[in-house]
This record gives C-alpha cells, structure tokens and sequence, in this order.
C-alpha cells in the first residue's frame, strides 16, 4: 500500500484529560533554539492528539523525485475515530482519481475506481507501518521514532510553528518526517521521505477535531463501510 495511505494520520486516544505544559510552538519559542528539549515537545504534541476521540481534515499533497517523473498531486479528505478501543478511518481520494480506503477496526478495505478493484485485508495491516500507527492512536512518537530538529531545507523559521524532524527507530519504507505543529500542537504539514529520495509533501486543513462526536453508532457503522459499485474486482489478502 502507498506510504502516504497509512499516515494520518490520529492519536484517538480515550485518555482522561490532563494538566499539560505550554503548546509546542510556545515551548520552542521560550526556551530558545540551543536548548530545545525536542522529544518534550514531541510528548506535548503526542498529549494534544491522545485527548482526541474523532478527527477529521481534507489534505492536498505532492509528490516529488527522481523515481516519480513530474510531480504527482492528489487531494482528498479523510477521518478517524477510537471507539470502545476500536480504531477505525476513512481516507478518500478525490484528485487525481476516486480512491476510497476504510478500516472499522476489524478489515481494511481498499477502493480503487479507475482500476474497478477492491482489495480487502485485516485491518491490522496497517497498524504494522510506524507513521499509521502513531496517527490511529497505537504508537507513541517518543517510543517510535527519533526526534530531532528539521533538515536545512525545511528550517526556516515559520511564526507560531514548530518543525520536528521524526526518524524511524526500526526499518521502514520510510526514511524520515518532517511535521509543521502550529500553536495548538495540531499538526499542518508533512514531508515524507523515503529511501529513494522520494518526498511526499502534505497539507492538512479544515482541521476537526472531535469531529464524530455527534454521529450515532449507527451513523458510525454506515460511515466506516464502503459497498463497490456492481461489477467491481474484490482482491482478498
């Protein structure tokens, strides 16, 4: 499955609410660029998300290198939810072609229009890739990956915004992440990079959070499922 299907990422964490320190970009900000205690920043960003039941956002990306040709675009918008310790997403495509990608916590169910193919596998295919993991609410930043201040290219500074560099402590397709974390440790932007060169650049808007909240169970139900269109190829793994 492409990397960038299993990135959004959320921390859907049924945790109880806590009294936590300063935002991420205020943290960054007071204790000045020498002396940034990174993974601090990352467990304060990890905090923000766990408290989180649903979330939902639309995303635009590009995707650039040598392997890709021209740049690729694609747009969409997707959303998660843990419930009952179940965690569940949808992520549709709707740039540049239809593609619908459902888990309910029990299958993963993969739609691709163009190809009139369905592919169906257990959901827990995608809880194995590090960045899913982390975005369902199963993985933890600090336990999962490196943390490190960003390349030179992404170090610009961006007013009321953090950039962490996240680096993979075990082998992954992909080689590294960089994440853009405005005021309210909400994560903006990913950069994902793999190990041919190849960088995934995503921006995430109309941002969510709880999103579901007031959806019924059996709102729920409907939302996390997908019937393909007649005549649609059903690949089982």
């Amino acid at each position: 499955m492409n990397k960038v299907l299993l990135i959004t990422l959320l921390f859907l964490s049924l945790l109880s609410p806590a009294v936590t320190p300063a935002s991420a970009a205020e943290k960054a900000e007071t204790t000045g660029t020498t002396t940034v205690d990174r993974p601090a920043i990352a467990e304060q960003i990890q905090q923000t998300y766990d408290r989180m039941h649903s979330l939902a956002f639309n995303f635009h990306q590009i995707t650039s290198g040598e392997m890709t040709g021209r740049p690729q675009r694609g747009a969409g918008h997707t959303a998660f939810l843990r419930k009952a310790g179940v965690h569940k997403m949808r992520w549709e495509y709707t740039e540049p072609d239809e593609q619908i990608i459902i888990s309910n916590g029990i299958t993963l169910s993969m739609y691709f229009k163009k190809l009139q193919q369905m592919i169906v596998s257990p959901a827990d295919r995608i809880s194995a890739d590090l960045t899913c993991s982390f975005f369902s609410g199963r993985g933890r930043l600090t336990d999962d990956f490196i943390i490190a201040g960003p390349d030179e290219e992404y170090s610009e500074a961006v007013t009321g915004m953090t950039v962490l560099k996240l680096t993979p402590k075990r082998a992954e397709q992909v080689q590294d992440i960089h994440i853009w974390v405005d005021d309210q440790d909400l994560i903006l932007r990913l950069a994902i990079r793999d190990h041919f060169g190849t960088v995934t650049t995503m921006n995430l808007s109309d941002i969510r959070v709880d999103a579901l909240s007031d959806m019924s169970t059996s709102e729920l139900k409907k939302f996390f499922s997908f019937t393909p269109p007649t005549g649609t190829e059903i690949i089982k793994q």
